[in-house]
């Protein structure tokens, strides 16, 4: 599942605890006949899929990044 925002890729992917900003969100190509494993995410509500290091330049390739909207308040302080 994409996330739409900032908020909502916390939320289901717990990305914070892991040292991630989400403001950015990797887009990949995984070619057929790739053995992966799905599950829960440990305090998220999505899904995550791990795939063993070793493979992934044989079957994983980034094509593309896209940037999240932050919709985070930020306070503006004015001296």
């Amino acid at each position: 599942m994409k996330p739409l925002n900032s908020m909502d890729a916390e939320e289901l992917f717990n990305i914070k605890a892991w040292g991630n900003n989400a403001e950015q969100l990797g887009v990949f190509e995984i070619k057929p006949g790739l053995q992966a494993w799905q599950g829960g995410v440990k305090g998220g509500s999505g899904t995550q899929t791990y795939i063993p290091k070793e493979l992934h330049s044989d079957f994983v390739k980034q094509i593309d990044t896209e940037s999240l909207f932050v919709n985070e308040l930020k306070w503006i302080t004015r001296p």
